[in-house]
């Protein structure tokens, strides 16, 4: 049953974009993550954090929770990554594991693992790239314009 739910690797697309944003001399920058995503439909994504236990999905009303369960079961995060899951409709339908160098999505994250950080795709026209240096090297960290928390699941 995993079939339906695709990985997609962002790791080229988000370099390729860095190299660019490093290169120049703007602090922060737009970052038009929505069309970078190589899906047709999709309305919201999820945030998952290294170390953060899958189990806590199951509290949010996802259609195929468990089968991605077991894809993170199986492929634990590494603290140099992140997943990202997108979602159509309340089921996932496709993830991504990006590299948090050089671009960090982390810097989306509100809730520090108390609960689950979800964005809908019109968020997406919200982020940003923040350059910084982490542990002496350049990085840029999405951020989303507003302060207001998205939580709506």
């Amino acid at each position: 049953k995993d079939e339906n739910i695709k990985s997609i690797n962002l790791d080229n697309i988000l370099s390729e974009k860095a190299v660019k944003i490093l290169a120049g001399s703007t602090l922060t920058v737009s970052f038009p993550f929505c069309d970078m995503v190589p899906l047709k439909q999709w309305d919201q994504i999820i945030l998952i954090s290294p170390y953060m236990n899958f189990r806590k999905l199951k509290e949010n009303d996802l259609k195929n929770i468990e089968n991605v369960i077991k894809i993170f079961e199986e492929n634990a995060l590494s603290e140099d990554r992140c997943a990202l899951l997108f979602l159509w409709k309340k089921t996932i339908i496709a993830y991504a594991i990006p590299k948090r160098l050089p671009i960090d999505f982390l810097g989306l994250a509100v809730n520090n693992n108390k609960n689950i950080d979800s964005f809908l795709k019109e968020d997406c026209g919200d982020f940003y790239l923040k350059k910084e240096i982490y542990k002496n090297e350049k990085r840029l960290l999405v951020r989303i314009k507003t302060n207001e928390v998205f939580n709506p699941l």
